[in-house]
């Protein structure tokens, strides 16, 4: 049983890496990560004959032990692949990920032919005996392998993001001792045995660290760090902002609030399809973008008026010849002497290459996501089914791996339906199952499913006949999403207070807690998509998804959202629909 979980563990693992890797082939930018992720779907087959030749297992019969044989052709396998993986990524070239995907095929094939058919594969243990010097000195070269794999890695850790290098070189330390522990066994049962398969799984689970759920939390770490190293060169372009607009890098322009007349330079009225001498004021620009634009985008500067705060919107643009462009712009209002609004100054810039770039990582996403949804469902079922017999467990250790096993899974499956769900909104997709709904049942039935393991308390207040009409599963959705934040980013709070009420011709329901609160220079862009507030203190982190789905969701269902908040002073999350 042991051997078994600990085994599947990192099966499931090993095809995880593959799955994300082989859909992410053709935009992931570093060749090691691209190369090692190939052939990892070939290790976790044979470490899947592994665990089934194993003599426990009762499959394989006969007086030879299988299950040896194939660890050592496995872990050769795995070494060797790490070590020529600093070849591919010093090439000119990205290697072919077909011809690699057959290579290992056919290698791997050649090592199961010779262990089960041909049976010319050299015999690793003898009943009563132990280890054959074979495979002893076997580890040793398999252990020489993954030394020099990590010195290379170490030569070369600048090619990597920092956490994609520490969890990569320690795996290749786990897996070295590992190793170490093999060579040492006189019985497939001994301690030592057991040791290597504990190193093992943390081997492979650093493995995944750093290639699966850095490739989903962080993506910008491990298929984008291009990208994030220009990130970075713009950061310094900021902070030399005034040269670049008096250099005509970026659009600048300042609208008289009372005449509509913008005074802009060449580039700003380039970036709208105009030339330098054409006539273009504030209402040609709204114009100029799409007609779905036109209101948020309105909505948006007004706000920031009436709040004297900087706003940050996007937004597509129509030129005269046809075609559109994404615009990134933000300003800020300068005001007169009785603190009345003057005058709007903006800088725009086009994003349409960063736009298109994202849609590409989101159809990554969506792929991964997709493929990666069979295989959890199926550990799902298996853990839970763990669950059930845990009352009987070989050992308590055993009973904290499935426990703590469960929520990580959990955790990944929410991560995973984000996914489909930001999927489902760029697509279209997302339809709306509408019926009369009592919000005050509704929130009550979301304090009964969320989980609260601190001291604070949930408390329900408002009215309890307020009526809407609504999908009723995806407003306990976002309700369970403000919640769940609340209990996870203000623990200091004692009571999180959820509210409907009726204000003017639209219900409201708002989550209130006492915590940290949230930075006012954050609060503009909490329901962005991928954006993630900076919690100091706390260990959690996202994809920065569940707010801006939960703001998606509202706005399908024609209600307003937002969030009141003060450093020190808590923060209320709210969303309102019409009655």
């Amino acid at each position: 049983m042991f051997h078994t979980v600990i085994e599947l563990f990192s099966i499931i693992i090993a095809f995880a890496v593959f799955i994300v890797t082989w859909n992410s082939r053709k935009i992931m930018d570093n060749r090691y990560l691209y190369f090692v992720g190939i052939s990892y779907i070939f290790i976790g087959i044979l470490d899947l004959l592994h665990t089934l030749s194993f003599k426990g297992m009762n499959i394989m019969s006969g007086t030879t032990f299988y299950a040896n044989q194939f660890w050592v052709a496995t872990r050769f396998t795995e070494a060797a692949t790490l070590l020529v993986g600093f070849y591919a990524m010093n090439r000119v070239r990205k290697p072919n990920a077909d011809l690699i995907f057959v290579g290992y095929f056919l290698i791997s094939l050649a090592l199961i032919l010779s262990i089960l058919r041909w049976q010319i594969f050299p015999i690793c243990f003898v009943e009563g005996v132990g280890q054959t010097i074979f495979k002893i000195y076997a580890e040793y070269v398999i252990i020489f392998l993954l030394l020099i794999a990590g010195y290379l890695l170490y030569i070369n850790r600048s090619r990597f993001s920092g956490n994609v290098y520490r969890y990569l070189i320690f795996s290749v330390l786990f897996t070295i001792l590992s190793e170490f522990c093999f060579t040492l066994y006189a019985s497939n049962y001994g301690s030592a045995n057991a040791i290597g398969h504990y190193f093992k799984l943390i081997a492979f689970f650093l493995i995944y660290k750093a290639n699966v759920e850095t490739g989903f939390i962080q993506p910008t770490a491990l298929l984008f760090k291009d990208l994030q190293d220009m990130n970075n060169r713009m950061d310094e372009t900021n902070h030399r902002l005034l040269i670049a607009m008096e250099a005509g890098a970026l659009g600048a322009t300042e609208v008289d609030l009372a005449t509509e007349i913008m005074s802009s330079n060449a580039q700003f009225k380039k970036l709208y399809g105009r030339g330098p001498d054409d006539l273009f004021n504030y209402p040609d620009l709204f114009e100029s973008m799409l007609p779905e634009y036109r209101h948020d985008v309105r909505t948006m500067v007004s706000y920031a008026i009436a709040n004297r705060s900087v706003y940050l919107t996007q937004y597509q643009v129509k030129w005269p010849n046809g075609s559109t462009h994404w615009i990134s712009e933000h300003g800020k209002a300068r005001y007169n002497e009785t603190g009345e609004a003057d005058r709007m100054v903006c800088v725009v810039s086009d994003i349409t290459e960063t736009k298109a770039f994202e849609q590409r990582k989101d159809d990554f996403l969506s792929i991964a996501s997709h493929e990666l949804k069979t295989p959890i469902t199926t550990l799902k079922a298996s853990l839970q089914l763990l669950n059930r017999i845990k009352d009987k467990p070989t050992s308590p250790l055993h009973v904290k791996l499935i426990e703590q096993s469960t929520r990580s899974m959990e955790k990944m499956s929410l991560l995973i339906d984000d996914l489909l769900n930001v999927n489902s909104l760029n697509d279209g997709a997302l339809r709306l199952n509408s019926s009369g709904c009592n919000l005050y049942n509704i929130l009550a039935e979301c304090c009964d499913h969320v989980r609260i393991e601190g001291k604070q308390e949930l408390v329900l207040e408002g009215d309890r006949e307020i009526m809407v009409t609504a999908d009723q599963p995806r407003i306990e959705q976002v309700v369970i999403n403000f919640v769940n934040n609340a209990i996870k980013y203000a623990p200091e709070s004692n009571q999180i207070v959820l509210k409907v009420e009726r204000v003017s011709n639209m219900a409201k329901i708002s989550v209130k807690d006492t915590g940290a609160g949230i930075d006012s220079s954050q609060i503009p862009f909490i329901f962005d998509r991928y954006y993630r507030i900076d919690r100091k203190g706390t260990s959690y982190s996202g994809l920065g998804l569940g707010l801006y789905i939960c703001a998606e969701i509202v706005k399908r269902h024609s209600g307003k959202i937002g969030v009141d908040s003060e450093l020190g002073k808590g923060s209320t999350f709210w969303f309102s629909l019409p009655l």
